[in-house]
């Protein structure tokens, strides 16, 4: 069985759109778990009853606070143990990342033991994955990992799951690097305005990691960058949105560790070595 978990907060409109995609696209079987991570009662509300109509599992766990700030992301993610398997495939996939092409998990994670999008802080001295998308294999423990970081050791959330990766034959996902440069509207096959900051995951995936307005933009530019992502999903179900040509020229499992661009490289003093599990 696949299970997807997804912690939801500060927005309710994704939920449907989520659920709306993986239906269309994923080419397994899965269970959904909505986690309601709000600390706004009438958006938990909300969600509750989008879960009931949608027919997904709808969870709020009360083994923690919720105080609204990002941290509340990491013990919502190891909250997660308490209801999963580790004899399932287990999937985080944040509440913003769409499927927007057809993708099997378990094919994907078919000779490893977990996947995920390849982070590192002080100079590759922390080397861990960013919890916005894991796939955990089964039987690959996904119960000892450990989401939360140590305050003050300059990771941010999931900064512990580099303990866990030590023995581990990782399957680290190409991606690009945030699509910000006047040159990234040839990614996409429709309209794209660099400053929603989106993100491309293994061709499959759209990041629309600006989705909360965390840096404050006015609502007509929200209204009107969510209208985008509207039209982009309901396109992806027609044709490829994506310039694939374009795509793989900095599709990488480094961009996210390194947010270079154009081809720039900065050397590279990986010492987990991302490249290393690459068939």
């Amino acid at each position: 069985m696949i299970k997807i978990f997804s912690v939801h907060a500060k927005r309710t409109d994704f939920l449907n759109l989520h659920i709306e995609q993986l239906r269309f696209f994923c080419e397994d079987e899965f269970e959904y778990y909505c986690i309601d991570n709000f600390n706004d009662l009438s958006k938990s509300q909300n969600i509750k009853k989008q879960c009931e109509e949608l027919n997904i599992n709808y969870v709020r766990f009360t083994d923690y606070n919720i105080s609204g700030t990002a941290w509340d992301h990491a013990p919502a993610l190891n909250s997660i143990r308490n209801i999963s398997s580790d004899e399932d495939i287990n999937v985080i996939l944040e509440f913003d990342i769409f499927l927007i092409n057809y993708f099997s998990f378990e094919k994907y994670i078919e000779d490893y033991h977990i996947s995920g999008i390849y982070q590192q802080r002080d100079n590759f001295e922390k080397e861990y994955i960013a919890p916005f998308i894991v796939i955990v294999n089964k039987k690959s423990e996904f119960s000892t990992i450990d989401f939360d970081a140590i305050r003050g050791d300059m990771c941010d959330v999931g900064g512990n799951t580099r303990f866990y990766l030590k023995n581990k034959n990782v399957k680290w996902m190409n991606h690009t690097s945030a699509l910000i440069h006047p040159n990234d509207i040839k990614l996409f096959n429709i309209d794209y305005n660099p400053s929603f900051g989106c993100q491309i995951i293994e061709n499959s995936f759209l990041h629309y990691y600006r989705g909360t307005n965390w840096d404050n933009k006015s609502k007509n530019y929200e209204l009107s960058k969510t209208e985008w992502l509207n039209n982009a999903l309901k396109k992806s179900r027609e044709a490829s949105i994506i310039n694939k040509k374009y795509s793989l020229k900095y599709h990488t499992p480094m961009s996210q560790a390194f947010r270079h661009w154009n081809g720039g490289q900065i050397p590279l003093t990986s010492k987990l070595n991302p490249y290393l599990n690459e068939n």
